[in-house]
């Protein structure tokens, strides 16, 4: 699945605690808004608490996979 893909490449999974919760949200975002600007992903991600640091990575991650998802 091109989240998968794209949390990879942006090595957003350091401890692998959140990342479940975070991919599900994303992926309810990435159905309800195919191109969701970064405001929205951030918005989509308040529940989800990444303690390691790596949250802007996932950001990236979901803005490259709804890209990548467009075309």
């Amino acid at each position: 699945h091109p989240l998968q893909s794209a949390f990879l490449k942006e090595q957003a999974m350091q401890c692998g605690y959140c990342v479940s919760g975070i991919l599900i949200s994303a992926a309810a975002l990435l159905r309800r808004v195919a191109r969701p600007t970064e405001d929205e992903v951030r918005a989509a991600l308040d529940r989800n608490l990444c303690r390691c640091g790596a949250h802007n990575r996932m950001v990236r991650a979901i803005l490259a996979a709804s890209a990548e998802m467009a075309r």
